[in-house]
């Protein structure tokens, strides 16, 4: 399949939780390859997503953290698991391949055919007081004690890394 065309994907979840809990999640999805010639290519991705009802946490967004020493799409490297927990999020992931655009003119980095890659991503989101566990919304889950919300800053990232290590 060509990456040359955007793809949207628009995603609406019902469902029941507990027997209690109706459960309605709303996420909408746009990617996009954007090719600069000899420059390589840029992948991105924008995200927007949103939770009708009042859920227990396990059901809210949780941005996916990356504990590992590689660059997975989509995901944080800093953030730890579940530090942030959102009902209404929007998203943007940026992956910028420069196909040895730097490294072609090292003479032996040239021969090892190392390439350049360059990411972003960044999230902003909020839980709305409907979420938040409390005496006035009962049957919620309690949250962890290192989840936390967003505050007014949104939370972004910028990788640098090599691949085509092992050709």
């Amino acid at each position: 399949l060509s990456n040359n065309a955007p793809v949207l994907q628009l995603k609406h979840t019902l469902g029941l939780i507990d027997g209690r809990h109706r459960f309605n999640r709303t996420e909408f999805s746009v990617q996009k390859r954007f090719w600069l010639s000899a420059f390589g290519h840029i992948d991105a991705e924008a995200q927007a997503g949103i939770v009708w009802d009042a859920v227990p946490f396990p059901k809210l967004f949780v941005p996916q953290s990356n504990q590992s020493l590689f660059l997975s799409p989509n995901t944080f490297c800093l953030m730890r698991p579940m530090e942030f927990i959102m009902d209404k999020y929007v998203a943007l992931y940026a992956t910028y391949h420069l196909k040895g655009l730097i490294f072609n003119h090292i003479p032996i980095w040239n021969r090892m055919k190392l390439r350049e890659v360059v990411s972003f991503s960044g999230v902003y989101g909020g839980l709305s007081p409907k979420n938040i566990p409390s005496a006035i919304t009962p049957g919620l889950y309690v949250m962890p004690d290192l989840c936390g919300t967003m505050d007014k800053m949104p939370y972004m990232e910028i990788t640098a890394g090599i691949e085509n290590i092992l050709q």
